[in-house]
């Protein structure tokens, strides 16, 4: 089975199809944006997206710009633009758009893929010719990135003919057989070791009219493909003068094509390249045969003043953005204008290819083909500062890889360990090489290469002036540069624009900056309320309205627009923007009824805690809203600031209220009463244990037993010992509730990642949900509980922390128990879960001098018990 690798760097769905341990450190150093090389990779809820608007991004195309953030990409602040200054957006500008927005999140070519599987599925039809299975569509570039190599036209159309060709001849006709050969040979450049690409020689002069004319252009193509670009420029420019050629009309194009490739992808001599890909794209344009290919030639057109002309282009981008009518190939238009603008305003946003060699190939030939990739991308933001780690790793683990088969591989007949002792040899032998490779390009990496500077070559000491891209003098230009400016100036200039302008998105841009004590807010709010809550930028306006009210202690008001919004039946609230109104509600509620709605919330997104993009997991979701035109469908889940507040300041009693809440769904109010009970056990409150107990047994009922044996125990000593080892043999017991999805291994088992019981303080988000900014104790206070619940709150939540981690705290009251009955069969069990809590729990300085003791009382009074043979170490 072919496998078409398209490079998905955000995705784990990637296929590793390279063939060799060089090529699996290739794909590694790919994966420069994991925010862990090796993972362990969960799925994480998303309450509120930062980098982009809620999925599907055809919805904020539509209109439902929800609460609009300065840390959006730019592609969509220029839609939000246009909505909020009443441009058109059409059906199919909000397609267009959502099509450039999941390429750039996912960093793959959909319609390449597509493409892809209708090439193999034609491809399939000969099975008499075998194929190699490993193909990549792009091609990597040393120092400089990777492009697409194949595109879906090319893809496409290849699968069409042969399509055509073994309905009209058979699969096993010759022509077809010679014709599919030949294709292979073409397409074998993506291939990792070429070994299909043999050269195409013309046919003989008595051979069939049409089968020449078909190898004369398949000839063209793989010239085009391996980079030999002259001779494919010479050639199509002959097909494009032969009248019997079938593909004489696109002959002029792909000799543009193959001249803008050439001067990308070269420096020697590209300002001559460039000339003359755009006279061959003007030659297109000027005939009217060739009109149906005119607007790919535009498309040229916009590429070559991209590389050439890019502050003319830029300025013609925008024009096109803020025309009131819908611009003419809106993705492109807003693909080449945003790439721009990350010139513009991101100091080395695109990469420069050192020029010391006149084509890639010219280095591929001398050195392979291991660089760095991606640098080229040509989106902000990404500034790959762990490249080198990334890199490194890779040698390493190739190191131990290397040395562990050589050591291995003694074993077994001689055939085996002759393969053994070459793949470890081959694999030491190439860190060097890659060690050298990554440092290389890494030593040219776009943060350190700014795009608006000469660059110089690497041997030549050449330079390539590429020219400086400046911000054009357009307001949706400066109004993008201006909300995302975080320099305390830019308020100032905001604030200006606004009073000038009385536009709204000025007005945005002003209210996002602002803080409660700036003198200016009070005009600023009053015009932000008199904005109807029909228009696209009412939402945005609501939130930072309640943000701004609190920050002046004027909760009333905060909570009247918030109210105002859950009761407006005709408003459909995004996800993310529904989530952000209600966690700034949080601390406010009145009631206990208004703080389980702040919450418990639906995510906007449940993704992977690796992809920084958020991508909707599984993709098939994405899918499916899609198609609705809904927005995700997800589980209610305790937020990271609701968790926070009940773990740290909500009391026991009110704990044990809300878990017998039915409006709960069964998920929280089991994670309420478990956390409860084991609160009340460790705090030593038998009424609390009493009422919670037929709640968490009626909630999980495999815990009946271990809670009659609770009460059935004769002391309180007892009954704290009782309770130990039923959180000692199910590791997902705690005293706290989880933010997020929560704990994805079964209650009883252990998690290999050590998600594992509790640590010495309640986190901010416990479970398998991350937060770089968990919110403080000093940022809540909950407004619902009386003074006396607050500070029971802190009483009892100072006396969870007094207790130590998980580990610590169980394997005292395990010790202490054994201490007055050390022949108590239930110990030997007992006592292996405490040892095994010290090393799979959160752990301190202390730890293992507790580990070590539970291991002796163990061993000292159960030698023959198989929980001892089950305890051969301490930690």
């Amino acid at each position: 089975m072919i496998r078409m690798n398209l490079v998905r760097r955000n995705r784990i769905t990637r296929y590793l199809t390279v063939g060799t341990v060089g090529g699996a450190l290739l794909w590694l150093a790919s994966s420069g944006n994991l925010a862990s090389a090796c993972g362990p990779f969960n799925k994480v809820a998303v309450f509120s997206h930062d980098l982009h608007p809620d999925f599907p991004l055809t919805l904020f195309a539509q209109g439902r710009l929800g609460v609009i953030k300065p840390t959006y990409a730019r592609s969509y602040l220029v839609v939000a633009y246009r909505i909020l200054t009443d441009r058109q957006i059409t059906p199919e500008m909000a397609k267009d758009s959502n099509a450039l927005w999941r390429h750039r999140l996912v960093y793959g070519d959909v319609d390449v893929q597509s493409a892809a599987d209708s090439w193999l599925k034609a491809r399939k039809l000969v099975p008499s010719i075998p194929l190699d299975p490993q193909m990549d569509v792009y091609s990597f570039i040393y120092g400089g990135g990777s492009y697409l190599r194949y595109t879906a036209e090319s893809l496409n159309k290849a699968a069409e003919l042969l399509q055509s060709k073994v309905t009209k001849y058979g699969a096993k006709d010759p022509r077809v057989l010679e014709w599919v050969k030949a294709q292979d040979a073409v397409f074998a450049y993506a291939t990792y070791d070429k070994k299909g690409a043999v050269e195409l020689h013309e046919l003989p002069q008595n051979a069939d009219a049409e089968a020449k004319a078909e190898r004369a252009y398949q000839i063209a193509c793989q010239k085009f493909y391996s980079e030999d670009f002259d001779d494919a420029v010479e050639r199509f420019r002959a097909i494009a003068k032969d009248s019997t050629s079938p593909w004489q009309k696109y002959g002029l194009y792909l000799a543009a094509r193959a001249l803008c490739r050439k001067a990308s992808l070269s420096t020697t001599n590209a300002d001559e390249t460039w000339s003359e890909a755009e006279a061959a794209a003007n030659e297109v344009l000027a005939s009217k045969d060739l009109a149906n290919l005119h607007d790919a030639a535009r498309r040229l057109q916009s590429f070559i003043k991209y590389r050439v002309e890019p502050n003319e282009l830029i300025k013609q981008l925008a024009e096109r953005l803020l025309a009131k009518d819908a611009p003419a190939n809106f993705k492109g238009t807003l693909d080449d204008y945003t790439r721009l603008l990350d010139l513009c305003m991101t100091n080395g946003a695109e990469s420069s290819t050192p020029t010391s060699y006149a084509k890639p190939s010219d280095w591929r030939a001398k050195h392979g083909q291991i660089g760095k990739i991606g640098a080229a991308s040509g989106y902000a933001g990404k500034d790959g500062s762990n490249e080198d780690l990334v890199f490194f790793s890779g040698a390493l683990l190739a190191t131990v890889l290397g040395a562990f088969i050589l050591k291995n591989g003694t074993a077994g007949d001689a055939v085996s360990r002759h393969r053994h002792t070459v793949l470890g040899a081959a694999i030491l032998l190439t860190i060097p090489a890659f060690i050298w490779s990554c440092s290389s390009s890494s030593s040219k990496h776009t943060s350190e290469q700014p795009v608006n500077q000469p660059v110089k070559t690497a041997a030549a000491g050449e330079t390539e002036t590429r020219p400086k891209v400046t911000l054009p003098d357009d307001d949706l230009s400066k109004w993008i540069e201006n909300i995302q400016d975080k320099k305390k100036e830019a308020i100032d200039t905001a604030y200006s624009q606004w009073k000038r302008t009385s536009s709204l998105p000025w007005l945005i841009a002003v209210i996002v900056k602002l803080d409660g004590k700036d003198a200016r807010s009070a005009e600023v709010l009053e015009a932000a309320a008199k904005v109807p809550s029909s228009s696209p930028g009412y939402m945005t306006l609501a939130y930072n309205r309640v943000r701004l009210l609190k920050a002046q202690g004027k909760n009333d008001q905060a909570l009247s627009i918030i109210g105002s919004i859950a009761k407006d039946k005709k408003m459909i609230v995004p996800p993310s923007a529904r989530n952000d109104l209600l966690t700034a509600e949080l601390d406010l509620a009145a009631s206990m009824d208004e703080f389980i709605a702040a919450a418990a919330l639906k995510p906007a997104d449940i993704a992977w805690d690796y992809d920084s993009s958020e991508m909707p997991e599984p993709a098939a979701d994405l899918d499916k809203a899609e198609k609705a035109n809904q927005y995700l469908t997800t589980p209610t889940c305790f937020t990271p600031d609701g968790s926070f507040c009940i773990n740290t300041l909500m009391p026991l009693s009110v704990m044990a209220k809300l878990s017998s809440r039915e409006e709960l769904p069964k998920k929280l109010r089991l994670d309420l009463a478990q956390a409860a009970w084991v609160r009340a056990v460790l705090l030593k409150d038998q009424k609390a244990v009493t009422t919670l107990s037929p709640v968490l047994t009626t909630l999980r009922p495999e815990l009946k037993a271990a809670v009659a044996a609770y009460q059935a125990a004769a002391s309180d000593e007892e009954k704290l010992f009782v309770a130990a080892t039923t959180i000692l043999a199910n590791p997902a017991m705690r005293p706290y509730v989880t933010a997020g999805l929560g704990r994805e291994t079964d209650f009883s088992k252990i998690d290999s990642y050590r998600d594992n019981w509790w640590s010495g303080s309640a986190p901010a988000v416990q479970g398998s949900y991350t937060s770089e900014n968990p919110p403080q104790p000093q940022e809540k206070s909950l407004a619902c509980l009386s003074n006396e619940e607050r500070a029971k709150a802190t009483h009892e939540y100072d006396a969870l922390k007094a207790l130590g981690t998980a580990p610590d705290c169980l394997a005292k009251i395990v010790l202490s128990w054994s201490k007055g009955h050390p022949k108590d069969a239930r110990l030997a069990e007992a006592l292996h879960n405490a040892v095994r809590a010290t090393r799979y729990g959160d752990t301190d300085d202390g730890t293992s001098a507790l580990s070590k003791q539970a291991f002796k009382a163990l061993h000292d009074h159960f030698p023959g018990s198989p929980w001892t043979k089950k305890t051969p170490y301490y930690f």
